[in-house]
């Protein structure tokens, strides 16, 4: 991303992961932010509820026959290697309640929030109603929309 430090932790949410496996808007943006932690420019965080989450939209895919069985399976096991340090959710939860309750986002949206607050970082995501959620509050500051790194 421009502007960031070289090193810097960038806290990214599921919808930013699901562009590196699933062809999307954004991919080629998100792809950059993933070439930037294999490069060791940048250090991606996540909670550990990215997982179910990711597995969550493999699932829905193959439910609706866009991808198979085994295209799932070996998504997610890729998904796994992923240069991504995982917070526990579960220290997460009382913050992630308060931003939720705050903004008016779910408190899962409120761990990744909570997590780059915790970390003094950026929370990166290709999700526009959680822009939108967050655009008047406090929190406002931490969260940025795929579509302007580059």
């Amino acid at each position: 991303m421009k502007h960031e430090p070289p090193g810097h932790t960038l806290v990214i949410d599921t919808s930013v992961a699901a562009k590196w496996f699933l062809p999307e808007p954004l991919s080629k943006a998100a792809d950059a932010v993933l070439e930037d932690a294999r490069q060791g420019r940048t250090r991606l965080a996540s909670p550990d509820l990215i997982v179910y989450e990711f597995a969550n939209i493999l699932w829905q895919r193959q439910k609706k026959g866009e991808i198979s069985s085994r295209q799932a399976n070996l998504m997610m096991a890729d998904f796994e290697r992923l240069p991504i340090e995982m917070a526990p959710a579960d220290v997460l939860g009382a913050t992630a309640l308060k931003i939720a309750t705050k903004t008016g986002c779910t408190a899962y949206d409120g761990a990744f929030i909570a997590l780059a607050e915790g970390l003094g970082s950026r929370l990166l995501t290709a999700d526009r109603r959680l822009i939108r959620m967050v655009s008047s509050s406090g929190f406002a500051h931490r969260v940025f929309w795929l579509g302007d790194s580059g």
